[in-house]
């Protein structure tokens, strides 16, 4: 349940990261849910439980809602935001997230008197060392992201289906290998034998070095 709240809450937070003007209410409570559980034989009462599960609401709209209301929470500004920008880039005039520069150094912490000439300086650094894969859009001052197209039109699914099934033919493979063929039986009875032969001779030789000395 934590896991859920968890996703609900970061999702309300990238959407008003994306999309400005966001207005957010969230209110936490608790409903009761009644669990029957008839029995199988005859002649007895069907048990019942009671659980407390945790619900959380979360309003999102460009309405203004009630901001004396516990639990609200104004849109986030426009410059700590990331919208997604429509840019002609290398030709192709397709939507690619945009990160403008003075967002990129308020980021960062680059504090100077032209923080966005600093920006400017430190992204082609992690572009060059890897860091990040992206583009600098001097025109708009920004940085562009690097198309990373449609995933399923690559062979990288199929790829992924192949590794997942192969683990489970080995998976099920080992399994009956080990419900045919139990491991270590074979093993230990000859240990056990080994381990007598080996008692038997050393037991022998003391006799005999026992008997020679007498």
């Amino acid at each position: 349940m934590e896991k859920a709240i968890n996703k609900s809450v970061t999702i309300a937070e990238l959407i008003k990261r994306r999309i400005p003007g966001i207005h957010q209410h969230t209110s936490i409570g608790s409903i009761d849910i009644t669990d029957i559980w008839e029995s199988k034989e005859e002649g007895l009462l069907p048990i019942e439980t009671t659980r407390h599960v945790l619900v959380i609401t979360i309003t999102l709209s460009k309405k203004e809602l009630n901001t004396s209301a516990v639990g609200y929470q104004c849109p986030i500004p426009i410059e700590l935001g990331k919208p997604f920008v429509e840019i002609d880039y290398e030709g192709r005039g397709i939507f690619l997230p945009c990160i403008t520069l003075q967002h990129y150094a308020m980021m960062s912490w680059v504090s100077s008197a032209n923080p966005v000439a600093d920006a400017e300086s430190i992204v082609p650094k992690a572009i060059r060392d890897g860091a990040m894969d992206a583009t600098i859009d001097h025109k708009n001052g920004c940085m562009v992201s690097n198309e990373t197209g449609d995933i399923y039109s690559t062979n990288e699914p199929q790829t992924e289906l192949n590794s997942r099934i192969a683990f489970c033919l080995n998976m099920h493979n080992k399994a009956v290998r080990a419900l045919r063929c139990p491991p270590n039986t074979r093993k230990e009875k000859e240990s056990d034998e080994k381990r007598r032969k080996s008692w038997l001779s050393i037991w022998l030789r003391k006799t005999m070095m026992t008997f020679r000395e007498g």
